[in-house]
């Protein structure tokens, strides 16, 4: 009987949960070997005349054969399922095509799998690269290989101090002090002249990279479902495997 590879997978993931959990039950159950053991007495008078007493009965609640059987049943359907899937896998290809060009032909599931995985751990690194600021205008320095602001030329000033008569005018009378007050100025000494540097990136290359890493993460999800779709026969292990282990 032929079945889709996604099929399979699908299948897989529920069977080893159910598996597990059964498989996991009965081993534990195993361990209490009470419900294993059973009696059956039953009491004989030494004359006819002699006290009268009921039988005694235990019975086996748990048969270690039949825990076997059912553990050899749900490992045989398991063991078939990721059969299949691994050969499937081992079958299946696909190809990582962008924009019309072939980036990886023949690309096996796993390794699909692996570059999905890495891919969108890539995208989130990408997407937190820090950024030229917009504030500022920037060129790219070629010789120092980062970029550079324009030149912004600004003043600077420096405090200058002088007294000044500020009672009467002209000269002063005599005996009597003139009123002097001390006045702080702001006067231009000098520019400055900065330029910033960055070794940040232009938000339009990280919105540019982000695109191309978004079109390859969808191209290998693509190749992946392609690969995934194709059919193979279903494979049988497990009843020969068990079959070598509880045989007789």
């Amino acid at each position: 009987m032929k079945v889709k590879l996604n099929q399979i997978i699908a299948v897989e993931k529920g069977a080893k949960e159910r598996t597990q959990k059964e498989f996991t039950s009965i081993h534990q159950g195993l361990a209490k070997t009470d419900p294993m053991q059973g009696i059956s007495r039953t009491y004989q008078p030494l004359t006819e005349e002699g006290e009268k007493l009921p039988p005694e009965h235990k019975y086996i609640q748990v048969n270690v054969n039949e825990r076997l059987d059912r553990i050899q049943a749900i490992l045989v359907d398991l063991f078939d399922v990721t059969l299949t899937k691994e050969i499937g896998n081992t079958r299946a290809k696909g190809t990582v095509t962008v924009d019309g060009v072939v980036l990886l032909e023949d690309a096996p599931v796993p390794y699909l799998l692996f570059l999905e995985k890495n891919l969108t751990d890539l995208r989130a690194a990408i997407a937190a690269l820090p950024r030229l600021d917009p504030a500022d205008k920037w060129e790219w320095d070629e010789q120092q290989g980062f970029f550079k602001s324009a030149e912004v030329r600004t003043a600077r000033t420096k405090k200058t101090t002088e007294f000044v008569v500020v009672q009467g005018s002209g000269v002063p009378e005599k005996g009597v002090a003139p009123q002097v007050k001390e006045v702080t100025n702001d006067v231009l000494a000098g520019y400055w002249t900065t330029i910033k540097y960055s070794a940040t990136m232009e938000p339009t290359r990280v919105a540019e990279l982000l695109d191309r890493t978004d079109k390859l993460i969808r191209a290998v999800k693509f190749a992946r479902e392609e690969a995934n779709g194709l059919e193979i026969d279903q494979a049988k292990a497990g009843s020969a495997l068990f079959g070598y282990i509880f045989g007789k």
